[in-house]
């Protein structure tokens, strides 16, 4: 029963794979690699800066939320 299951899983997985073109599959793994990256770049900072200078805290703060948003 659980094979069947299984079996009829990958076969929709295929399909669905099968209707995405390989440039929009392509496209979409970059659009979350940039987005992933994104977010490393956007934590550095703001860890480094509140190990350095509590001041800049909250100038970081505003500023990855400003990022965040737009």
């Amino acid at each position: 029963m659980r094979a069947n299951k299984f079996c009829l899983g990958t076969k929709c997985v295929f399909l669905i794979i099968r209707k995405i073109s390989a440039t929009k599959f392509l496209l979409v793994i970059l659009v979350s690699i940039k987005y992933f990256f994104g977010l490393i770049f956007l934590i550095v900072p703001y860890v480094y800066m509140f190990l350095r200078e509590r001041n800049i805290f909250i100038f970081i703060t505003i500023y990855c939320l400003i990022k965040m948003l737009t």
